[in-house]
């Protein structure tokens, strides 16, 4: 029997709405482990391939850091800049004064 070949979907881009960040990075997680890519900055690589709009724009602007100049950016680092860029002051206030 063949072995058949399974091609997965790669995510929607990102394009810096931070109500789609959690599940985007949760989807291009699991996506980079079903394409066999388990080293965090290999992750980081193909995760950038997904950024579009502000969130490109934001890329672009991590670039000029120099411990990104030499690729030194891995996931864990990579999610939480990304979180941090794109997060929701006004939800997290809102959170905050609920109670």
């Amino acid at each position: 029997m063949a072995a058949s070949k399974v091609k997965f979907t790669r995510p929607d881009a990102f394009k810096g709405e931070h109500k789609l960040l959690r599940t985007w990075l949760f989807r291009m997680n699991e996506y980079t482990e079903l394409c066999g890519i388990t080293i965090p900055t290999e992750k980081v690589k193909l995760a950038v391939l997904g950024l579009e709009g502000a969130a490109l724009t934001w890329w672009e602007s991590v670039q000029t850091e120099p411990w990104a100049v030499l690729g030194a950016l891995d996931w864990l680092e990579f999610s939480t800049r990304i979180r941090e860029a794109f997060r929701d002051d006004n939800h997290n206030t809102r959170k905050l004064t609920a109670f």
